[in-house]
């Protein structure tokens, strides 16, 4: 069977879509299937190029709109190969993969990975909304991340009769090594770490984190490991809110991010918008067995990966003292870590191996290859 994944960005990029679809294309490459990527580029270069076993084709974008790259290369490569693919891999949202397949045509099994509604555009959507809703006609199978999502998606719930859940998933990480864990503990005085990791933009609410950091004891230390549009402004509140108690790490690898994961004590996600309809990076903190603290988003999956009571505490949306008082609840409560700790590795292994998510992927897969 011969597959293309069509993705967003390109693998480095790796968000929460990027990191599903290169954990998903590995899984799938070595259970010897037959399967490639198309993405865009961050910039105006074209490429085909092999990333860590992964054949890839990174279309330039053009342009920019609504923060959906416009790649006219995707169109023109996909006329050039369709006849190849059986299968069609389509992460969305990504609204210029939708207009280039409808207006190519194929004859391809098409499988939709819906990772997100779109929230921010709305103006911009309601252009946009008859050519999603023509392309999820056209659709076989719709992926929806968590139960909890799919249940608050007007658009997911037009098309229910096509939607699965398959969870996202992730293999165990590398660990670091203990001298690179022992050196971040030091780094920040033998304090309590606070971890949080994501892209510094506005649903990720990294500003109710920097508030939550200042209500926080003095042997309370945050660590924001990310980069984005608002680094700069979150700097500033740091400064003036939590002089000396935040930390914001830009550029980091993979060692000290496991590093970081390993020595943290809790792991806090504060975004507050749907737009975070996951929270993967949860994922990678439950693999370290840490206990988490979240927000209640209205129809989002986030709640759903971090069980308020099992592995960690969720907190009202934008409630930053709530938030410091969770995190506070669960380290100096030894009884409480325990029980946090233990059910956060232990929801891990239930719900978001990667093993997991290849196996029910495969069976979707097989079903769709065999409907008419």
């Amino acid at each position: 069977m011969k597959i293309l994944h069509v993705g967003k960005y390109q693998f480095e990029k790796r968000g929460g879509i990027e990191t599903l679809t290169y954990q998903l294309c590995k899984k799938l490459i070595k259970s010897k299937y037959d399967v490639s990527v198309l993405c865009s580029s961050e910039g105006r270069d074209t490429a085909e190029e092999t990333y860590d076993g992964i054949p890839c084709v990174r279309a330039a974008t053009w342009l920019v709109v609504g923060s959906a790259p416009i790649c006219p290369f995707q169109l023109w490569y996909f006329l050039r190969n369709r006849k190849t693919f059986d299968l069609l891999h389509v992460h969305l949202p990504n609204p210029f993969a939708t207009f280039f397949l409808l207006l190519a045509g194929t004859r391809a099994k098409i499988v939709v990975h819906w990772h997100s509604d779109i929230i921010k555009q709305k103006y911009l959507f309601k252009l946009y909304r008859p050519f999603l809703n023509a392309f999820l006609k056209r659709a076989d199978k719709i992926i929806a991340t968590t139960p909890n999502y799919f249940e608050a998606s007007g658009i997911l719930q037009k098309f229910r009769e096509k939607v699965t859940v398959i969870t996202m998933g992730l293999d165990e990480p590398k660990r670091a090594s203990s001298e690179s864990v022992e050196k971040w503990r030091s780094s920040f005085g033998g304090k309590k770490i606070v971890l949080s990791i994501g892209r510094l933009i506005y649903y990720k609410s990294y500003d109710v984190l920097v508030k939550a950091a200042a209500l926080l004891p003095e042997d309370y230390h945050v660590v924001i490991i990310g980069s984005g549009e608002e680094k700069d402004s979150l700097a500033e509140l740091a400064e003036t809110a939590a002089a000396g108690r935040v930390t914001i790490l830009s550029e980091i690898d993979d060692e000290d991010k496991n590093a970081l994961l390993e020595a943290c004590d809790v792991f806090v996600l504060p975004s507050s918008y749907r737009s975070e309809a996951f929270g993967l990076v949860q994922v990678e903190a439950m693999q370290f067995s840490k206990p988490l603290v979240c927000c209640d988003i209205p129809g989002s999956g986030v709640s759903y990966v971090n069980k308020d009571g099992v592995s960690g505490i969720v907190t009202p949306v934008g409630d930053y003292a709530a938030m410091a008082e969770a995190v506070t609840k669960i380290c100096e409560d030894r009884d409480i870590y325990k029980v946090y700790s233990e059910g956060s590795y232990a929801r891990y292994l239930e719900l978001f191996r990667s093993d997991t998510m290849l196996e029910r992927t495969e069976i979707l897969y097989k079903e769709v290859m065999k409907s008419e």
